[in-house]
This record gives structure tokens, C-alpha cells and sequence, in this order.
């Protein structure tokens, strides 16, 4: 048989353990909410940043001119040699986006430079893709955005 003391004993521990339990919760919410806080202000930031424009083009020329080296690939394998000259110098446009995207991101140091070296392969794209705008809707795409990023980086580089 059980005691009346023993029933009181348990419950007596269930009570200690569950306010335990609730003060702990509270000890843990409190650090939670202050990050979260913190956590909102840094997405307050992140659209504020001073290269968020140059960010923005170097992805969109990077994305027009992945969709260009795909076109290039698709009629060299159909045996249309005709944008055979444009595949390096996209890959080349493709590489320093990208690059110019992710130090622009983080405001890098270098990022003087690499505005330099984009705004020179850039110019070679935009004059490859320029031979063949009115063939191909994505020459056309990938100039454009190629000059819009050109246009960008001469503003910033003076």
C-alpha cells in the first residue's frame, strides 16, 4: 500500500521539478529573444549596404551570361561554330561577376581592383555579345547587362 506521505513526497517533487523546469525555460527564453533582437537588427543592415547596387549588377550580368555560355554550348554541340570565340570570354564574364559580387558583398579591400579587372573582361564580353544581339535574344540579354555593369563600374572607378 502507498502512504499518504510517500503520494505527497512524489507530488512534492513533480511541483519542484516543474517549477525547475519553468524557471529554466524562462532563464533560456530571455537570451533567445535578445538574439532574435539582435538578429533583426542585422536584416536592418543588410539592405542598407553601400554596394548593394554593384551587387545586384554583377548578378544579374553573371546570370545573363551563364544563360549565354549555355546558348554557345548547345549550338557548338549542334555543330554551329558561330559563338565559339564567345565561350572563353564568358566563362572569363561569369568568373570575375561572381568574384566582383562576393568581395562587393562583404566591402572587401580589394574590391578597387577586382572593379578594375571586371570593368576590362566585362568590355570584351559586351563586344562579343554585340556581334550577335541581333541573331540571338541572349546576346542581346548579356550585352545589355554587361553594359549596365560597365556603366556602374566606370561611374565608381572616376
Amino acid at each position: 500500500m502507498t502512504s499518504l506521505k510517500s503520494i505527497s513526497d512524489v507530488n512534492g517533487v513533480k511541483r519542484r521539478s516543474f517549477i525547475a523546469m519553468a524557471a529554466f525555460a524562462g532563464v533560456v527564453a530571455v537570451p533567445v529573444g535578445a538574439r532574435e533582437t539582435k538578429h533583426d537588427m542585422h536584416k536592418h543592415h543588410a539592405g542598407h549596404s553601400k554596394n548593394a547596387g554593384l551587387v545586384d549588377a554583377a548578378i544579374d550580368c553573371s546570370k545573363n551570361a551563364m544563360v549565354c555560355r549555355n546558348h554557345c554550348i548547345d549550338l557548338l554541340q549542334s555543330g554551329d561554330v558561330t559563338l565559339s570565340d564567345c565561350l572563353s570570354v564568358v566563362n572569363d564574364t561569369i568568373a570575375m561577376c561572381d568574384s566582383l559580387a562576393q568581395l562587393a558583398s562583404s566591402e572587401s579591400a580589394h574590391l578597387p581592383l577586382m572593379e578594375k579587372a571586371c570593368l576590362a573582361v566585362c568590355k570584351d564580353c559586351q563586344k562579343q555579345c554585340d556581334k550577335h544581339k541581333d541573331h540571338h535574344q541572349v546576346c542581346k540579354n548579356c550585352m545589355e547587362s554587361c553594359s549596365e555593369l560597365i556603366g556602374l563600374l566606370e561611374s565608381r572607378l572616376g
